[in-house]
């Protein structure tokens, strides 16, 4: 017999505090406007696939002919090009890039197959949103995944990550260099990553302490910045100049939660104002457990001749000679019984386990033996059920609430104390998340709380 336990499980709390912030250097949180990235994509061919390519589908199979065709290769039908994969493949171009620079290239499965591993992309014309070809990609394929076995005896694979997913490194040349305009009526304007008003002030004041009256601040995204006249025809030295100077950035109070993960974040800004929290804890413990009721030695599955015919309602007496009352609080006699031998249960009617008052199961150990007829069943019992081997599955459930704690938390400027006051209360991190979100709703948290 073997014991299975199963309880709820919490995860850890990893929560973190973000510290007052330090300077930062506005190229790391700001970008300029007009210098950005673009997206392009491409629809091409894989080959080389050892049979785990593309089953027989139609846009697939008319790429391959597509393709021959353009090499004078005449054919109606491709239907059996298990080494060939349909791809949809991405990258992005970067500012400034320039004709003859080459990129990064990602190559995604469209159709079903097995793996891209080994394969190598046929040349592919990447275009952006305006349907110009901007970059070619082509090259092998690296996968960071595996897909093995299949075709034998059960079929059995083994797969690790997405092998249907691909990179080629430098695979992609750019073929159109996109214009990118930075400097707009003798300005530059700087947009900051992350929008805050004091933010933009604060960069705005930091330029105009070394270039006077050059600098404002727009709205909280965006500081316009007039390039001083000693620096026209000088834009490249002038943004680095801006690069390096270090400002110091101001955030919003916010509270990040992964509930998936059991993470906290929360900025060193957040306020809490007097608060009472209650906190009871429920646990749940389910202990399911498997036996095997075994009929007696030479007991056959009909009725048994020498039984005692009135013993259907005889009362059944435990080892002291007192009368099994049941559940119900009836006594219990052996016309309602399947009779278990030793640690086996007791049986009723219907196949249910029969307890006794106190909820205990009760075994055929329990039973006095009347008559030496322990080993013969009722008559009745045995037309109806006879004598099988049955598996019987048992779940005990307990179920303990402790008691809850009640605990006033007097004004605790930063989470990380009213923090340290939850822990004392021993709350787990889904019952943390569930006592932020109460709280905020209650107005005692002056922060913006973000569940992802």
């Amino acid at each position: 017999m073997k014991n299975i336990s199963s309880k709820l499980i919490f995860i850890v709390t990893i929560l973190f505090l973000v510290g007052p912030l330090s300077a930062a250097r506005i190229k790391d949180i700001t970008s300029i406007k007009g210098a950005r990235s673009n997206q392009l994509m491409g629809y091409g061919l894989i080959v080389g696939l050892a049979g785990q390519g593309d089953g027989r589908i139609e846009y697939t199979e008319q790429a391959i002919i597509n393709a021959l065709q353009r090499y004078g290769i005449k054919i109606t039908k491709a239907d059996k090009a298990k080494n060939v994969a349909a791809v949809m493949v991405t990258a992005e171009i970067g500012p400034y890039a320039k004709e003859g620079t080459k990129i990064d290239a990602k190559v995604s499965s469209m159709g079903d197959a097995e793996s891209l591993q080994g394969g190598t992309l046929l040349q592919t014309a990447l275009m952006g949103a305006d349907q110009i070809v901007y970059a070619v990609a082509q090259g092998p394929v690296a996968v960071g995944g595996f897909k093995l076995g299949g075709g034998g005896e059960g079929d059995a694979t083994v797969q690790k990550n997405h092998p249907t997913v691909g990179i080629i490194s430098n695979g992609a040349i750019v073929e159109r260099e996109i214009p990118m305009n930075v400097v707009e009526n003798g300005s530059i304007e700087l947009l900051l990553q992350n929008p805050d008003y004091m933010s933009a002030v604060r960069v705005a004041d930091l330029v105009n302490s070394i270039h006077p009256d050059s600098a404002m601040a727009e709205d909280p995204t965006s500081v316009n910045v007039k390039i001083p006249e000693r620096f026209r025809g000088q834009e490249v030295n002038f943004i680095a100049s801006l690069g390096h100077l270090d400002v110091i950035q101001d955030n919003k109070a916010r509270i990040i939660i992964n509930e998936r993960t059991g993470t906290i974040v929360a900025t060193s800004n957040v306020r809490i104002s007097k608060v009472a929290v209650s906190h009871g804890s429920l646990s749940i413990n389910i202990d399911p457990s498997i036996s095997v009721s075994q009929p007696n030695s030479f007991t056959s599955g009909g009725a048994t001749s020498n039984a005692d015919p009135n013993r259907a309602l005889k009362i059944v007496y435990d080892k002291l000679g007192s009368p099994i009352i049941d559940e119900a609080g009836n006594p219990l006699r052996w016309g309602n019984v399947i009779l278990g031998r030793n640690d086996e249960a007791i049986l009723d009617r219907s196949g249910q386990m029969v307890r006794d008052l106190t909820g205990t199961i009760v075994r055929g150990r329990d039973i006095r033996e009347l008559d030496n007829e322990l080993d013969n069943l009722a008559a009745n019992d045995a037309t109806k059920f006879g004598a099988n081997t049955e598996v019987v599955k048992t779940s005990d459930v307990s179920v303990s609430e402790a008691q809850g704690g009640f605990k006033i938390v007097n004004d605790y400027p930063t989470l990380e104390r009213l923090t340290s006051a939850l822990n004392s209360l021993g709350v787990t991190t889904r019952e943390m998340i569930s006592i932020l979100q109460t709280m905020k709703q209650a107005g005692a948290i002056q922060a913006e709380l973000i569940i992802n």
